[in-house]
């Protein structure tokens, strides 16, 4: 009978442990000039931001006729 508990005691322990902890990490939502410039992971994802200001392919020639 005592192995019994101490094995649903020692099957309880994780689950209690990791339920009371709060594992959310806040965004970062502003980024400054060193993080962005300085280093070379940086500088590539500022440089692939401009890719989302390109049209895509099935949608370019609508854009085209909103200019004129």
């Amino acid at each position: 009978m005592d192995t019994r508990i101490l094995h649903f005691l020692i099957a309880l322990l994780p689950v209690v442990t990791v339920s009371s902890c709060d594992l959310t990490e806040r965004m970062q939502v502003q980024a400054d000039k060193a993080t962005i410039f300085g280093s070379e992971s940086g500088l590539k994802t500022y440089a692939y931001s401009f890719y989302e200001a390109l049209p895509a392919l099935n949608n370019a020639f609508r854009k085209d006729a909103m200019v004129d």
